[in-house]
């Protein structure tokens, strides 16, 4: 089913309406010290995300500036290869999330106190994996964006990027054989 540019214009609008409204989103002056207690922290689905992880904002808009997000990831969930605009840094609070950047060493297991950063325009996917949701804090030093990329580097939306490995390649075969 192909969907009008018109809808998805709206769709994503109403997504970043949504996000902007369930994310607590804390404006702080530079010089003063920040205390946010996560009892009161509000957390939702982020836009352009999978639906297996929420966030809450610590610090800063994510839609328009620098911020600070913790996010939860249910167990096996995949965020898939993927690159930012803005410089990514990652502490880890809980859980196991497997790291992978493109071209780089084998994937990298980080648990709590773990820290990893991604400079901008780094290829990268990560995945919570074991039993126990995985939490970690992320700061975006611009505007947080994610751009989709296919294997050769191609940047494609969500909903091609989350589908299963397995099931592209089963289609590939059979489409050979006839």
């Amino acid at each position: 089913m192909i969907i009008p540019r018109w809808l998805r214009a709206t769709l994503l609008f109403c997504g970043v309406v949504a996000f902007v409204g369930l994310v607590t989103v804390r404006a702080q002056n530079a010089n003063e010290p920040v205390v946010n207690m996560h009892s009161t922290l509000k957390f939702g689905p982020l836009p352009n995300l999978p639906a297996c992880m929420t966030g809450a904002s610590e610090r800063g808009n994510p839609m328009t500036e620098e911020s600070v997000l913790l996010l939860h990831f249910s167990p096996g969930c995949h965020v898939p290869w993927h690159w930012h605009t803005a410089e990514e840094t990652l502490l880890v609070v809980g859980g196991t999330l497997r790291a992978e950047m493109k071209g780089g060493a084998k994937p990298m297991f980080l648990h709590g106190g773990d820290y990893a950063l991604m400079p901008s325009h780094n290829i990268h996917q990560a995945m919570c994996v074991g039993t126990v949701p995985c939490s970690l804090f992320l700061h975006s030093s611009a505007a947080f964006d994610i751009h989709y990329v296919d294997s050769s580097g191609k940047e494609i939306p969500l909903s091609e990027a989350a589908k299963p490995v397995g099931k592209a390649k089963a289609k590939t075969k059979m489409k050979m054989k006839m």
